[in-house]
């Protein structure tokens, strides 16, 4: 129902501003409980970017060596998901900057996977594309012991 659609994003939300280690991984798990019964035709569950990005918060905020990968795995699931089915939402580009915020705040930095959180941006010419977008995926290089000599900054 939509009651319980909403229900389920409030604790999505609560998870994403809780920093545990579960928090990843029970907002996604809920998302996912509303994504599966959209694709089942419930034209009652209800899901926004607000949820997904919540869920990817979770996952930035968990504290765990994986929380940006699945982050950013998420987002890239969510995409297939719209691409796949229009009814349900396409992540913002408050999404995208929640990964690139997860890999930057991460103690474990992939500045390779946050440079192709960013191109997606860039080449879908999103434009509230900012430069803090592209800072933060310096501050992933800054903090990344991988060197790229001569490559994108």
């Amino acid at each position: 129902t939509k009651a319980e659609s909403h229900e389920i994003s409030r604790l999505i939300f609560s998870w994403s501003r809780r920093r545990a280690n579960l928090s990843g991984a029970m907002a996604e798990e809920l998302l996912q409980r509303l994504v599966e019964e959209k694709q089942m035709g419930n034209k009652n569950s209800l899901i926004n970017v607000d949820m997904i990005n919540s869920a990817i918060n979770a996952w930035g905020h968990s504290g765990t060596k994986t929380g940006a990968q699945r982050a950013t795995e998420l987002l890239h699931k969510m995409r297939s998901c719209f691409e796949e089915d229009n009814n349900l939402p396409k992540p913002s580009v408050a999404c995208h900057a929640s990964v690139l915020a997860a890999w930057a705040k991460s103690r474990f930095p992939d500045p390779e996977a946050a440079e192709g959180v960013l191109q997606i941006m860039v080449d879908e010419q999103v434009e509230e594309c900012q430069v803090k977008h592209f800072n933060s995926v310096m501050t992933v290089w800054v903090k990344s012991t991988k060197k790229n000599p001569g490559g994108p900054a």
